[in-house]
């Protein structure tokens, strides 16, 4: 007899999984809800897990008057259907919210890596040697270009750092701080007066260098991109990514919350059930089964209610 996939939000799961064990007793496989297999949350919970945390991590109303923070775009768009109550029928408002923000957010760090001032001159920047080249070189100095930005958002950074060297200059010891693009050049010095001329080590003694607002935006932009490649995933039903996802959201959810998030733990449930435990067969069908739902608006919680009672009474 072949089984019927159960989706739903984490609760669904949950109680769906204490009543089998309830029944794991019983003497015949309706009695023991084995047809009912696998019970996994659904993809838009997952959207929607996501979001909100996302949100509950970033957008904080008391800052609507600090630069570059979530709240700060709020008021500036005027949206004032954002209010940090994702699940409170305020899913769709807050996810065009972040994903806008997020565009101009990866546009203006384009913009800064690539010198222009404004997305309308990132035309001029091309060189007439890519314009005239070939299919080939053009895909090259694209694939350059777009590699600034790829780095800064997904690989280590740090700011530029001024460095501090110190000089003895008669009898006198002194410290002099060096902006970070004269390390490793010969510059020169006026002390007391008087010029010297020195190299400055690679390795000398540096200071950090924090930019607050940088590390806040692009702390954004990282979450955020997953939560949109998540998006486009289903909308394309790529089921291997899908999958990969799912195991990046572990972490993600355990950043975003605490080691013990019920949702990083939805997503090892999901990965152990598809990955795991059924058929390469089943385990395709239950991923389409869920894309099949995860376009569509959220359904009542009362009618799920009703649905769920209604299959209970007739097994």
């Amino acid at each position: 007899m072949a089984s019927i996939p159960l989706g739903g939000d984490q609760l669904t799961r949950v109680t769906f999984d204490s009543a089998r064990v309830l029944r794991s007793g019983t003497h015949s496989r309706t009695e023991r809800f084995d047809q009912l297999s696998p019970v996994i949350e659904e993809l838009f919970h997952v959207q929607q897990d996501l979001l909100e945390k996302i949100i509950k991590t970033f957008y904080i109303p008391e800052t609507a008057r600090e630069e570059g923070s979530l709240a700060q775009y709020r008021a500036i768009l005027h949206r004032t259907n954002v209010n940090g109550q994702v699940k409170a029928n305020g899913y769709e408002s807050h996810k065009d919210f972040l994903i806008t923000v997020t565009r101009a957010l990866v546009i203006e760090l384009a913009c800064e890596r690539w010198g222009a001032d404004c997305k309308t001159d990132l035309g001029s920047l091309v060189p007439e040697e890519v314009k005239t080249s070939n299919t080939k070189g053009k895909k090259q100095w694209l694939q350059e270009q777009v590699t600034k930005v790829v780095d800064t958002l997904f690989c280590p950074y740090s700011a530029p750092k001024d460095a501090k060297i110190y000089l003895r200059r008669s009898g006198h010891l002194y410290c002099v701080t060096v902006p970070s693009k004269d390390v490793g050049k010969t510059i020169d010095l006026i002390i007391n007066g008087e010029a010297v001329r020195i190299r400055v080590p690679e390795d000398c003694k540096t200071d950090e260098a924090e930019d607050g607002v940088f590390s806040y935006s692009l702390g954004i932009v990282r979450v955020a991109m997953d939560f949109i490649m998540f998006n486009d995933a289903i909308k394309s039903g790529d089921i291997d990514m899908i999958t990969i996802l799912m195991k990046r959201f572990i972490p993600l959810f355990v950043g975003l919350s605490s080691y013990k998030s019920k949702y990083a733990i939805e997503c090892v449930n999901f990965l152990t059930k598809t990955e795991c435990l059924l058929s390469d067969f089943e385990s395709a069908r239950v991923k389409l089964g869920l894309l099949e739902k995860a376009d569509q608006e959220k359904t009542n919680q009362q009618t799920w209610n009703r649905r769920i009672i209604f299959v209970l009474s007739n097994t």
